[in-house]
């Protein structure tokens, strides 16, 4: 972790996307509202229990928005990805990130699927 005095300068974290409740959206539908975490049970049922939208790679790293950067996580298992990444790399590279199944998905599709009447 970067010290007070070692000369590393945080970079600030880019402000969310205008359509980030979108990209949020996509991202638990694409996981079929179910946390992507190995082995978790948890599911998108709200007002019980709500998933949560994880940055594969931070965006304070140069992580995207994009859906292939994203995973839904119960807010159990994106604390852990979190802390992992703020305070250990190697906890962070040891989660499972392969986990989420690969479709081919359109965002503009769904969007107009949600949102045109």
């Amino acid at each position: 972790m970067s010290g007070a005095g070692d000369g590393v300068v945080p970079q600030p974290t880019p402000p969310l996307p205008d359509d980030w409740k979108r990209r949020r959206i996509a991202r638990i539908i694409q996981a079929n509202y179910r946390c992507e975490e190995k082995g978790c049970s948890v599911r998108h049922d709200p007002p019980r229990s709500v998933l949560e939208v994880h940055h594969v790679v931070a965006r304070r790293h140069g992580g995207t928005h994009d859906l292939d950067n994203l995973v839904a996580l119960c807010h159990y298992h994106h604390l852990i990805r979190t802390r992992g990444e703020n305070e250990s790399d190697e906890l962070h590279a040891s989660m499972n990130t392969e986990y989420r199944p690969k479709m081919s998905f359109n965002f503009d599709e769904l969007m107009r699927f949600l949102y045109d009447d």
